[in-house]
C-alpha cells in the first residue's frame, strides 16, 4: 500500500522538496500505525534542514503530528485503534502515516482539542517547560521573556504565569494585543525606547528566539538568577564556558522532548488551558510556501501543515 509523503532533497547544493508516494511503513510487534491529520513546520524543522541534519538519503520532513491509531502491533496494549493521538518525532510527520515505536514522544489528544491545535503542543510547549526548569523558574519571581509571540514563547508566557511569576512578554507591536490575552502583566514593544532602555533586574532574561544583544541584557539579570537562551551555536557555546564565574546562570541546549514532559503539558493544560496560537496553515503541495514563510521571521506561534484535507476539524484557515 502506498502514502503520500514530502521529502526533502538536496542535490548539488540544491535544497528542494518532493511531495511522492511511498511505500506505507510495516509495524514491529512493539510498534503503532498513526493516520496522520495534521502536522507543522516548525523553526526546529527550518534549522534541522538548512543545517543539514536530516537522515542521509530522502528524509520526510516533520517532527510534529496529530492522528489517529490506525493499525497496532502484537505487543501493543495500552491503546487501541481509533485513538486520537499526538506527538514529536524527530522526522516524518509530513505524511499521510507514520510509525511510532516506545522510544517516540507519544500521548492522547486532550479533550476539544482538535487535530490541528493538537500537532502545535509538543515541541513549543515541552521547549519552555524545558527551559523554565532548568532556569528554576519559581513563584514570584519576575522573568522577561522575549520572543513572547513564537511558538516556544507563546507558551513561556503561559507556563510562567502558571508558575506564579511575573511576566514582562516583549513582542513586535502588531503581536502585543495577542501576547496580552496570552496572560503577560506587561507587553512591550521590542522597537520602543521602553524596552530598549530598561535598567531594571529581572530574576529570568529567557530569549525564546536566540536575537537579544546578549552583552547589553546580561547585565539585568539579577544575582542568582538566569540568563536563558535556544540559541544553540559556538557563540553559546562560548558564553556557557566563560559564564561558570558570573553571579548568574547561562542556560542553553536542546530541551528534551520526552513522554514525562508531554504528560506534564498535559496535566498544565488540564489545570489551566493553554492558548494554541496557529498563524497560518498549508496543505502539503504548499510546503515550499510554508518553509519561506518561516525562513522570513514573519511568523508567530505555529505554522500548521494540513495533511488530511478532508477532516472536518480543520482548524485556522490559511492566509493568502
Amino acid at each position: 500500500m502506498k502514502m503520500n509523503a514530502i521529502f526533502y532533497i538536496k542535490t548539488r547544493g540544491i535544497r528542494s522538496f518532493k511531495s511522492s508516494e511511498t511505500k506505507i511503513p510495516l509495524l514491529k510487534n512493539n510498534e503503532i500505525l498513526v493516520k496522520v491529520k495534521a502536522s507543522t513546520l516548525t523553526t526546529g524543522d527550518v534549522a534541522s534542514i538548512k543545517m543539514g541534519l536530516l537522515q542521509s538519503g530522502m528524509p520526510i520532513t516533520g517532527s510534529e503530528f496529530a492522528g489517529v491509531i490506525e493499525q497496532l502491533g502484537l505487543n501493543v496494549s495500552n491503546f487501541k485503534v481509533g485513538d486520537r493521538i499526538f506527538g514529536y518525532k524527530n522526522s516524518g510527520a509530513h505524511a499521510e502515516y507514520i510509525k511510532l515505536s516506545p522510544k517516540d514522544v507519544w500521548a492522547i489528544i486532550p479533550e476539544d482539542v482538535s487535530f490541528q491545535h493538537a500537532a502545535a503542543i509538543p515541541t513549543g510547549s515541552m521547549s519552555a517547560l524545558h527551559f523554565l526548569k532548568a532556569a528554576k523558574a519559581s513563584r514570584g519571581q519576575n522573568i522577561l521573556i522575549y520572543g513572547a509571540s513564537g511558538s516556544v514563547g507563546s507558551y513561556a508566557v503561559q507556563i510562567a504565569k502558571r508558575l506564579g511569576l511575573h511576566v514582562t512578554a516583549v513582542c513586535s507591536k502588531k503581536n502585543m494585543t495577542m501576547v496580552d490575552t496570552l496572560g503577560a502583566d506587561i507587553v512591550l514593544d521590542y522597537n520602543t525606547n521602553t524596552f530598549k532602555n530598561l535598567d531594571h533586574k529581572f530574576d529570568i532574561i529567557f530569549d525564546c528566539v536566540g536575537k537579544l544583544d546578549y552583552h547589553k541584557f546580561s547585565k539585568l539579570v539579577a544575582k542568582r538568577g538566569a540568563f536563558v537562551t535556544t540559541q544553540l551555536n559556538l557563540s553559546s557555546v562560548l558564553r556557557k564556558i566563560t559564564n561558570i564565574f558570573s553571579s548568574y546562570r547561562y542556560v542553553m541546549g536542546i530541551a528534551s522532548s520526552t513522554k514525562e514532559r508531554l504528560k506534564e503539558i498535559i496535566a498544565i493544560n488540564a489545570e489551566r488551558k493553554l492558548s494554541i496560537v496557529i498563524d497560518r496553515s498549508f496543505e502539503m503541495t504548499e510546503i515550499e510556501s510554508a518553509f519561506q514563510y518561516i525562513v522570513s521571521g514573519r511568523k508567530k506561534g505555529n505554522v500548521i501543515i494540513n495533511i488530511d484535507p478532508d477532516e472536518e476539524n480543520y482548524g485556522e484557515k490559511k492566509e493568502k
